[in-house]
């Protein structure tokens, strides 16, 4: 199988271009998905931010039911334990909290 998508979706220079100019900012999954018909996206934040379970379900919620998200792994677990510069480290509490953000949104 092969899925067609964009590496993010909601970026402003899109407006007028890619989206229609007036679209809102909370629209543009749902018209990724449904109008412009990808199947996938790329989540890019989740590499800067931990993701609330809510804030996935509500993604998850504007788009087909098989849709795919492909999450972009949180620095604090792929890269700043290899950073000797940080005094702080993620820690076990970090990893569960964001795996259990990504499993609540896709069993809806």
């Amino acid at each position: 199988m092969i899925k067609i998508g964009t590496s993010g979706f909601s970026f402003p220079d899109w407006k007028g271009t890619v989206y229609p100019a007036r679209l809102s900012n909370k629209e543009m999954l749902s018209y990724y998905a449904y109008t412009l018909q990808f199947d996938t996206v790329e989540i890019n934040f989740t590499y800067y931010a931990l993701p609330s379970s809510g804030h996935m379900e509500i993604m998850s919620d504007k788009v087909p039911e098989d849709f795919e998200f492909v999450v972009k792994g949180y620095k604090g677990i792929t890269h700043d334990p290899f950073d000797n510069r940080l005094e702080t480290l993620p820690t076990k509490e970090d990893i569960e909290r964001s795996l259990h953000a990504f499993s609540h949104a896709l069993h809806k």
